[in-house]
């Protein structure tokens, strides 16, 4: 049970934290380039900032996670739970989101990367909401 933990400052590249209990952790602006969280429970858990290029996340739940300003390029989320889960500003290229459940994305096509991401239906829209120009995404995957 890591619940709470405060990890800012270590690297974590190519760690393995499958099925563990890492609610409430922090992971702000951290290494974890190729970490290993299958089936883990990362609820409420900090990792905005963080490198977590080609990390593996196969059913992990984060709910209520705060991915916003991660590079999450190569990562693999096949059935992973994102309720709640805050993506502002994260690079989702070239990632594998095959089978997510409550993904709920908004953001506009300058500001993330969703080049290459794997398994979702995408609806592409002009922004007239916020009033500017360019496009805007809208994804919603539901159980």
């Amino acid at each position: 049970n890591l619940q709470g933990v405060d990890f800012q400052g270590v690297n974590f590249s190519e760690i393995v934290f499958n099925e563990a209990d890492l609610q409430g952790a922090n992971f702000r602006e951290i290494n974890l380039e190729s970490a290993r969280f299958e089936k883990a429970d990362l609820s409420w858990a900090d990792f905005k900032g963080a490198n977590m290029k080609n990390a593996r996340l196969q059913g992990a739940v984060l709910r209520g996670t705060d991915l916003s300003f991660a590079n999450l390029s190569g990562a693999i989320f096949r059935n992973a739970d994102f309720k709640d889960t805050s993506l502002e500003n994260t690079n989702l290229q070239d990632t594998d989101l095959s089978g997510v459940k409550n993904l709920f994305i908004e953001m506009l096509l300058n500001v993330a990367s969703l080049v290459g991401a794997k398994g979702l239906d995408l609806k592409i829209e002009k922004d007239l909401r916020k009033r500017k120009p360019g496009l805007f995404v809208s994804i919603k995957t539901e159980i």
